[in-house]
This record gives C-alpha cells, sequence and structure tokens, in this order.
C-alpha cells in the first residue's frame, strides 16, 4: 500500500499525471467518485490545451492520494489487475499525436463516469444550487461535444480515415448519451421540486476571520468537501458560508450588513484567529452572540492559532484579539487554541459530531 502510493506521489511530482489516471482509472471506473472525476478533468483538460497543470491542481491530486477512497482504490487494484496494470506498455499510435487521441478518448470517459454519477443521485433531494450544479454540468458536456469536433477536423488533415470513423461513432454515441441524460436531468428536476426538502439535512456554517489565515481558511474549505463526499449519501451537507462569497453580490445595505444577516440564518459560527481581530469579525461575533441569546442559533466556536509569530509582524491591531478574549471571557465563552490545522480540521470534527450534525 505504501510502496504504491509513493509510486504514484512519484509519477505526479514527474508530472506523468497520465499514468496516475491509468491506474487509478482500473477503480474509478467501475466505482465512480466525483472528486476524482472532477479532478482528472481539470488537469487533462489544461494539459489538452497545451498548458501544464496549475500548481493548485497538483496540489488538489497530491492531497486527494491521502484519501480513504484511494486506499480502498489501491487494495481493490492491487487485488484484482496485477496483470493488466504490470502489463501495460506504450505502443505508438497511427494517426495523429498519442497525447490528442488519448485526450479524445478521455472526454467519453468523463462523460460516461459523469452520466453515472448523476443517475446515483436521483434518489437524493436536491436544492436549488444542486440543481444549477447539474444544469452547468450539461453545458460542459455540450462544449466537450464542440471539442471533439475540432479534433475530428484536425484528424481529417492527416487522413486518418479509420480513426475518424471510430471518433465519429464516439461522437454519435455522445449525442444520444446526452440526450438521455438531459431527460434524467429533467426528472430529476421534478422530483426534486416534489421532494420533502427536510430528506437532505443541510447544516450552514458560517466562517468567520481575518485574511492573514487565508490558508487555513483554504485548508477548511478542503475538510468540509471531503466530510460532503462521505456524508451526501447519508443525507447531511455541510454548506460553508464565507465572506468571499458575497464580493460579486449587490447589495443597497452596507455589505458588512449581508454578511450579519447571513451569520444569523447559520447553525454554526466557527471564528479563527491569530494576530489580530478586525472590527468586522469582532461585530459578527457579537451579532451572533445576541443571536444565540435569542434564538439558542448560531452556536459558536472561536479557535486562536498557537504558532510562532514574526515580531515584525506584530501590529497595534493585537490589542483588538487581547479585547476580543476579554470579551468572549466575560461572556462566559470558552475559546480553543489549535496548534496546526491537522488538529484543528480533527477537532471541529468531534464538535460536529458532538452537536448531532452527524446524525
Amino acid at each position: 500500500m505504501n510502496e504504491k502510493l509513493h509510486y504514484l506521489k512519484n509519477q505526479i511530482e514527474n508530472r506523468r499525471f497520465q499514468e496516475v489516471f491509468d491506474y487509478l482509472d482500473l477503480y474509478f471506473k467501475e466505482k465512480p467518485f466525483y472528486r476524482y472525476a472532477n479532478l482528472k478533468q481539470e488537469i487533462l483538460y489544461q494539459m489538452d490545451a497545451g498548458y501544464p497543470p496549475k500548481p493548485m491542481q497538483v496540489q488538489a491530486l497530491q492531497m486527494f492520494l491521502n484519501d480513504d477512497k484511494v486506499k480502498e482504490a489501491i487494495t481493490f487494484i492491487e487485488k484484482n489487475h496485477t496483470t493488466t496494470t504490470t502489463q501495460k506498455t506504450a505502443t505508438p499510435m497511427p494517426y495523429g499525436t498519442e497525447k490528442e487521441i488519448e485526450g479524445l478518448k478521455e472526454v467519453v470517459k468523463l462523460l460516461t463516469e459523469k452520466k453515472n454519477f448523476f443517475l446515483t443521485q436521483k434518489v437524493i433531494a436536491y436544492d436549488a444550487g444542486q440543481k444549477f450544479t447539474l444544469i452547468k454540468q450539461l453545458e460542459e458536456i455540450e462544449k466537450d461535444l464542440n471539442s471533439a469536433k475540432v479534433k475530428i477536423e484536425k484528424y481529417e488533415s492527416h487522413n486518418a480515415n479509420k480513426l475518424l470513423n471510430k471518433v465519429l461513432d464516439m461522437v454519435k454515441e455522445i449525442k444520444e448519451e446526452n440526450k438521455n441524460l438531459q431527460r434524467e436531468i429533467n426528472e430529476i428536476r421534478n422530483y426534486s421540486n416534489k421532494k420533502n426538502k427536510s430528506s437532505t439535512k443541510k447544516i450552514k456554517i458560517f466562517l468567520a476571520s481575518s485574511s492573514e489565515l487565508k490558508e487555513d481558511r483554504r485548508e477548511l474549505r478542503e475538510f468540509i468537501s471531503v466530510e460532503n463526499d462521505r456524508m451526501i449519501d447519508k443525507g447531511v451537507y455541510f454548506k460553508l458560508i464565507q465572506w468571499e462569497h458575497f464580493l460579486d453580490t449587490i447589495s443597497t445595505t452596507r455589505l458588512q450588513d449581508e454578511y450579519n444577516k447571513a451569520l444569523q440564518d447559520c447553525d454554526l459560527v466557527v471564528g479563527l484567529f491569530f494576530t489580530k481581530a478586525g472590527k468586522f469579525t469582532e461585530e459578527e461575533l457579537e451579532k451572533a452572540y445576541q443571536s444565540f441569546k435569542a434564538t439558542e442559533k448560531p452556536k459558536i466556536l472561536t479557535y486562536f492559532k498557537d504558532a510562532p509569530v514574526n515580531m515584525n509582524d506584530i501590529t497595534e491591531e493585537v490589542l483588538s484579539l487581547l479585547k476580543m478574549k476579554k470579551n468572549l471571557a466575560d461572556k462566559g465563552h470558552f475559546y480553543t487554541s489549535y496548534p496546526s490545522i491537522d488538529w484543528l480540521k480533527n477537532h471541529l470534527k468531534s464538535q460536529l459530531e458532538k452537536l448531532g450534525y452527524y446524525d
């Protein structure tokens, strides 16, 4: 297990992404997993356009290798596909370039994976955001079809008649699948409108912090995404609300008022602090506290990062941090110090369990 994980990580470091996907496809092709399909699609599309994958895409793939789903995949593959993986050789392609043809094959694979994924979601009640995602995915499929047509024209210049016929059949098949998928999406939308919305429990979590903890917020977003992949089939969905979601909105009121309104509608507020506590963050927690006193909602968790500080980074704003701690103590609220982001994620998960959000 560890040896194979090390091998896959080395392949990523050496930018051999196709070999990583070829190996993992032996499992995920039979058991589609949306997070993997999305990562694979983003990286292959970037490469197909002639560009290397973005650093964030590479980092996301490296993090995905630590997922329990990958360990499950490796165990399955090593047990059932050892011969397949050891005998695979790189055979020169007869027409065009290997990159172009393999990219076209991946289009079909990804579309099939998407279709299978959507079909498995029929029994889940979708909210408006999920229905919107389905429609956007359908639009992406149509874009893929156009991309396949462009590649067909490219191969025509190489007189690859046999390959063209095969690709045309593939495109025809994709079109038919597209029609079927559209029908399935319409069924899902109708089903969702009639389904009782309570069948999926949505937990709204408001994340409040200053800009200095940008990386910690990103890690928590990834943590929530992993938990949603794990819990969606059990009828639990965590909706993360953060200030980045409001930057492009137009409002007749102060933008901070929009934050506060969204905050009071949440089930849980998580506050992160390090060397300062901005006045807007203080305002957000005060609003949450007043709302909790009146309605017992939202619940509030506060975390203060315990890490070395560069003295040059300390400003007068540190006084706001001390004031925040005193205010919390005066209200009888117990805050928690966290030494690392992994510790924070484990502690937050335990608190979510204690609050009954996983039930």
